[in-house]
Formats: structure tokens, C-alpha cells, sequence
């Protein structure tokens, strides 16, 4: 493995209920792409399973911008260390960026080790609005 996967298959149909609006609304191929300039909130949650234990690990989930992986943009989560944590796991990530139309976020995994993606994982995004948000901090 050891590098960046873009997650491609995301379930777009579930129960009544959920903020799920329109099941073409930007998101294509695991890619959704801004209909419009606005500040978007994303959030992914992904449950890995058959995870190869193992005595070291490594494991990054991701957002990333129009394909760019940024390790130091704080749109990321890691788990690593010394003895695998269990056989599967859980990671989350979220944040809120500034998103011009025809942009897009995906979400990215990288590992050391050998898992795959449970289809119990989830991957939203929201637009929060078209104008700077008045008020709000974002602190590294």
C-alpha cells in the first residue's frame, strides 16, 4: 500500500431522515465538487476492517482539496504506533474551508498496513453558506 487512495465507493441512497438531498448534487466518482463559491463543511468516518496485525502501524484518513494532500492542514486524522490496535477500527475527520465552484474534496487514506474500508463508512458534505462566516476561529 503505503500510498494516498482516494475512496471512490460511497454509498448515496439510506433511511428517511438524513440531510441526503439529491443523490447527483456535485458528488461523482467519490468526488464532490462545488456547485458554488461557499464555505463548506465535510465530515468523513471510516470503519476498517481485516486489519493485518501487526507489531508497527500506520494509518492517515484525509480531506483533501482538489487532489492535494496537506499533512499540515489540520484535515487529517493519523493512528500509529507500536501493536496493531485491534484487527478494525475507526477514524473520523472534519473540518470547514472555503470552496470556489468547481473545486473539490475527497477523502484519502494512506496506510502501512494491510485493511479494508467497511461499507458501514460515511463521507458528507454541507454547504454552511456563501458569505464569510461573522464569526468562528480556526486555531493548529
Amino acid at each position: 500500500r503505503n500510498a494516498y487512495t482516494t475512496r471512490t465507493a460511497w454509498r448515496t441512497s439510506g433511511p428517511a431522515g438524513m440531510f441526503y438531498k439529491n443523490p447527483q448534487y456535485g458528488f461523482s466518482g467519490g468526488v464532490f465538487t462545488a456547485p458554488q463559491d461557499g464555505y463548506y463543511l465535510a465530515s468523513a468516518q471510516l470503519r476498517f476492517d481485516g486489519c493485518a496485525m501487526t507489531s508497527w502501524y500506520y494509518q492517515r484518513l484525509m480531506l483533501t482539496i482538489n487532489n492535494r494532500a496537506d499533512v499540515n492542514n489540520a484535515l487529517h486524522s493519523v493512528l500509529g504506533g507500536t501493536n496493531s490496535p485491534a484487527s478494525y477500527y475507526s477514524q473520523h475527520v472534519s473540518g470547514v474551508f472555503f470552496l470556489a465552484k468547481g473545486e473539490n474534496v475527497r477523502v484519502q487514506t494512506y496506510a502501512a498496513i494491510s485493511c479494508r474500508v467497511q461499507h458501514e463508512s460515511g463521507f458528507s458534505v454541507i454547504l454552511v453558506g456563501p458569505q464569510s462566516p461573522s464569526l468562528g476561529f480556526h486555531a493548529d
